[in-house]
C-alpha cells in the first residue's frame, strides 16, 4: 500500500495505494489449475546484437535462462493475484520448435501435458525473439575555466537497448485448443554517462542481465490480459492541521494503516469542526485501503452531508466506479 506521495495543497498530500483491476479478457472460471510451459527451442535460438549500428556476434548466452525467467515471473504474478493455481511445466514436455510464426500446438501434445499434470488450462510461450543494441558517443561541456586555460570537458554516454517479442497462447484442457493468444512486445534502454569512457561502459548492465530483466518485464505485461492485476493509484488525504494528523500521515506513509486509522477515527470526534472534517475524509481512504467499500462510502456520505466536503463528492464517485470494477473481478474469480 505504501508509495510515493506529493503535495496537493497546504494541508493535503497524495499517497499511492495498490488496487486490483479486472483482466482485459474473461477466462472461463472453471480453469484454475494451469500449467506454464514453452514450445521454444531455446538451445537453437540466438539474439542478434549490434554495436554502434554495426552487426556483432550473435548472442546465445543465457537465452534459455531468460525464457525460464519469463515463465517463473508469470507464475509468481499469477500466484499473487490468487486467480489461478499455476505450475511450471518441465522444459521439453511440449514439442520444441523455432518456427516463426508458430503454429498452434497439436491437440495430442496439449492433451498429453494436461493429463500428465492434471491441468484445466495451459499457458504456452510459443515464440521468443530479441535484439540487443549497444551504443556509445561523446559530448562536450560548455567552456570551463581551469588553471591551465579554458577547456571543454568530454562526457561519454553509453546505452544498451533490448527489444523483445514474446508470443503466448492459452489452451483449454477441455478441448486442447487455444482460446486466447497475445503478442507481447517489450523494449527497454539502459543509459549511463561519465567523464571516463571505461566507467560509462562498465556501469551498463551486461547483455545477459539486460535480457533477463526485459524478459521479466515482458512476462508481467501478459498478466492483465488473463488475470485480475494490481496497479498503483494515488489518493489525496489530509496530512496537516494538528500534530496528530501529522503523526497519522507519517504512519500511513510507512504503511502502518491500522495505527493511522485509529488516530483518524478518534479525530472524527474532535470538537473542532475543521479537524473533524479532515479526519472524516481520511477515514474514506482508510476504509478503501482496508477493502471495506461500504464503510468508505458511509464515511464519504458523512463528509458530504455533515461537512459539505466537495472532495468527498469526487471520492464517492470514484468508489462507485471501483465497486463496478470489483463486481467484474468477482465474476472473473472461480465461485467458492
Amino acid at each position: 500500500m505504501l508509495g510515493a506521495f506529493a503535495a496537493v495543497s497546504c494541508s493535503t498530500e497524495r499517497i499511492t495505494i495498490e488496487v486490483m483491476k479486472p483482466s482485459y479478457t474473461q477466462v472461463d472460471t472453471s480453469i484454475v489449475e494451469i500449467g506454464l510451459g514453452t514450445r521454444v527451442d531455446f538451445d537453437k535460438i540466438s539474439v542478434p546484437t549490434r554495436i554502434n549500428g554495426n552487426r556483432a556476434n550473435e548472442f546465445r548466452k543465457s537465452v534459455r535462462l531468460a525464457g525460464d525467467v519469463a515463465l517463473e515471473t508469470l507464475q509468481q504474478e499469477l500466484q499473487e493475484t490468487g486467480r489461478y493455481a499455476p505450475y511450471l511445466i518441465k522444459y521439453g514436455a511440449l514439442p520444441l520448435s523455432v518456427q516463426l510464426p508458430p503454429d498452434k500446438a497439436t491437440t495430442v501434445s496439449i492433451d498429453k501435458v494436461c493429463k500428465a499434470y492434471r491441468l484445466e488450462g495451459l499457458i504456452v510461450l510459443e515464440s521468443y525473439e530479441a535484439h540487443i543494441d549497444s551504443d556509445g558517443y561523446a559530448t562536450y561541456s560548455s567552456p570551463v575555466d581551469r588553471n591551465y586555460g579554458t577547456v571543454q570537458v568530454p562526457v561519454f554516454h553509453s546505452s544498451r537497448s533490448v527489444d523483445l517479442n514474446m508470443f503466448w497462447r492459452f489452451y483449454s484442457c477441455e478441448d486442447n485448443k487455444p482460446f486466447f493468444e497475445q503478442d507481447i512486445s517489450t523494449d527497454y534502454q539502459y543509459q549511463t554517462q561519465s567523464e571516463n569512457p571505461y566507467e560509462s561502459r562498465s556501469e551498463l548492465p551486461s547483455s545477459e542481465v539486460s535480457l533477463l530483466s526485459v524478459s521479466e518485464r515482458g512476462a508481467k505485461q501478459l498478466l492483465p490480459y488473463i488475470s485480475p492485476f494490481w496497479v498503483k493509484e494515488t489518493r489525496s488525504f489530509y496530512a496537516y492541521g494538528t500534530t496528530q494528523l501529522v503523526e497519522a500521515a507519517n504512519l500511513a506513509r510507512e504503511g502502518y494503516w491500522s495505527q493511522a486509522t485509529d488516530i483518524w477515527f478518534e479525530l472524527t470526534k474532535d470538537p473542532r469542526k475543521s479537524i473533524a472534517k479532515k479526519a472524516v475524509y481520511n477515514m474514506i481512504l482508510a476504509s478503501e485501503v482496508a477493502g471495506d467499500y461500504e464503510l468508505a462510502k458511509s464515511w464519504a456520505n458523512t463528509a458530504i452531508e455533515e461537512y459539505k466536503d466537495n472532495k468527498a463528492v469526487n471520492y464517492l464517485q470514484l468508489l462507485n466506479e471501483r465497486e463496478k470494477e470489483l463486481d467484474q473481478i468477482d465474476a472473473q474469480f472461480p465461485s467458492k
